[in-house]
């Protein structure tokens, strides 16, 4: 069994991805589940199913938030940790949050499984590390330099990593002039835009966006992890204010920033129930690129335009 435990959603993906590569072949069968979207009977019944096609069952658990979370939780605790003494089933568990509870499941998982956790890393070992692999790839610079990109792009490692590739590949020199030239700014406005198109079934402005993103992120895993969070942020905040909470309270309870509930709430088309469809629907699309089952962009760039159609 894995426990994986980061601070951010990709970095999590890119995990499980590389502990899949390494653990599956002819003879496995790959289950992904979403534990706020999955009940305990269905994890039971794919654990439990007798398979005829493979000998080794691996069940990734992806967003499993008892193990951070500080609320107390009201599940059956013996029966989620009969679930994982199922010695013939390999589970992968992943989270992110800044550090493990201490709950009773939580301390049975972490007494009986391999743990990789990555917190984010602090801003002088980010400039340590593109200090590095500036210097690895013959890249001139001055620190005052990276400290702008950091700036101008924020502290994901992930997104870093990509803006200095555009330098490193194409032997560009590394200034403020170029950063500005070639990487990728707002993209928290950005992301909270292409989610916007897809919530409100834009389809023009959800084509010129993604085609956008693609185009600068180059990662289409980053992009689908983005709107599912973005998804499920719009969900539970039109679920509370529902609920009759006001504007405030819900960026509290959330911790969101106050303006950012306040442009869910005056999102079109944020129906619930048609908000779970697709973020089941994106949960779908990144267990199929996970799982192989879809190759580069043309498939789930069909299946995001599927989606929108059948909102409208």
């Amino acid at each position: 069994m894995f426990l994986i435990r980061s601070y951010n959603d990709s970095i999590s993906k890119k995990q499980i991805h590389q502990l899949l590569k390494k653990m599956e072949n002819s003879e496995t069968e790959v289950y992904f589940f979403d534990y706020e979207d999955s009940s305990i009977n269905e994890l039971e019944e794919a654990a439990n199913t007798f398979s005829l096609f493979a000998e080794r069952k691996i069940i990734v658990i992806k967003g499993a938030t008892f193990l951070v979370g500080v609320k107390k939780l009201e599940i059956d605790f013996e029966r989620w940790i009969d679930l994982f003494k199922n010695k013939s089933v390999e589970f992968i568990l992943s989270v992110e949050g800044e550090k493990f509870n201490s709950n009773k499941l939580t301390k049975y998982l972490l007494e009986n499984s391999r743990k990789l956790e990555i917190d984010k890393p602090k801003r002088n070992e980010l400039v340590k590390q593109i200090n590095l692999k500036l210097t690895k790839n013959n890249i001139t610079f001055k620190t005052e330099d990276i400290n702008y990109l950091i700036d101008y792009i924020g502290e994901d490692a992930i997104l870093l990593n990509n803006e200095l590739n555009k330098f490193i590949t194409g032997k560009i020199m590394f200034n403020k002039e170029n950063i500005v030239d070639l990487c990728f700014k707002d993209r928290e406005n950005n992301i909270f835009e292409i989610s916007n198109a897809l919530i409100s079934n834009d389809k023009t402005k959800w084509i010129n966006i993604f085609n956008n993103f693609i185009e600068n992120e180059g990662s289409l895993m980053s992009i689908v992890s983005l709107l599912s969070s973005n998804l499920v942020a719009t969900r539970n905040v039109s679920f509370l204010k529902q609920m009759g909470i006001s504007n405030d309270e819900i960026a509290k309870q959330l911790e969101m920033n106050p303006y950012r509930v306040s442009a869910i709430v005056n999102l079109k088309n944020n129906n619930i129930d048609l908000l779970n469809d697709k973020i089941k629907l994106l949960f779908k699309i990144q267990n199929n690129i996970l799982s192989g089952k879809y190759d580069g962009i043309v498939i789930p760039a069909i299946s995001f335009l599927k989606m929108i159609n059948n909102g409208e």
